[in-house]
């Protein structure tokens, strides 16, 4: 007699237990690796965001600045006294200051009704900001404009001196005194020079100190005292 076993069947055998087992470690890996590609994928994001905010930032910087530099080109002492001139306003100017990050024209006029209306116009012509001073001797009006300090070693006080002594077209008397640059102008000759300065391309170098020296009474034409030097 023998016995025969009917529940299981003949051949190889796996337990179900073990089976089930290796299923799961099975989906485990392949949970591993699609978190695996799924990460790197989010990181490949996340660096191309980054650089396309990096991209962004380094357009915006330059585009600002090459703006910045060009607006820089329409503001410059030469052309805002011209400006002024063609509107009749040169007779008003009693100084003028440059320096640092802003150059300032002040303007004096006889009654305050007068200095605000001026103040309204040439905030509208310039685009500029300004300030008002009133008391009971004086209407001056103050327009700002933006500056910047320029460094060149190759260029000083002296060589200046030299360069506009030998200028043609400019026929100031210039005496250079305790490292600083004096000389008297009119109007024009005002405009002149800081033509050729800019010309130089040494007007940001220098600061200036420009103050109303005196005006004939026959013509009411009107002289500048010119101090330039050196930045400290």
């Amino acid at each position: 007699m023998f016995e025969v076993n009917f529940l299981n069947k003949p051949g190889f055998q796996v337990d179900d237990g073990s089976l089930d087992e290796e299923q799961s470690i099975l989906k485990v890996n392949k949970n591993n690796s699609s978190n695996k590609i799924n990460n790197s994928s989010d990181n490949s994001g996340y660096y191309y965001l980054v650089l396309i905010v990096l991209i962004l930032f380094a357009y915006i910087y330059f585009f600002n600045t090459a703006a910045f530099k060009k607006e820089y080109e329409k503001i410059y002492p030469a052309n805002v006294l011209s400006i002024m001139q063609i509107n009749n306003s040169e007779h008003d100017i009693v100084n003028i200051k440059i320096e640092a990050d802003f150059f300032t024209i002040v303007n004096n006029y006889d009654n305050s009704s007068v200095a605000y209306y001026k103040q309204a116009y040439f905030d509208s012509l310039f685009n500029t900001k300004s300030f008002l001073s009133i008391d009971e001797l004086y209407n001056d009006l103050f327009l700002e404009f933006n500056w910047y300090i320029l460094e060149d070693s190759s260029w000083d006080i002296e060589s200046l001196f030299e360069k506009i002594n030998s200028e043609q077209s400019l026929s100031l008397n210039v005496d250079f005194l305790n490292r600083k640059i004096i000389s008297v102008a009119d109007y024009e000759e005002l405009i002149l020079l800081f033509n050729i300065l800019n010309r130089l391309g040494v007007d940001h170098i220098f600061k200036y100190e420009i103050e109303l020296f005196r005006e004939t009474i026959e013509s009411k034409k009107k002289y500048y005292k010119i101090i330039i030097s050196e930045y400290d």
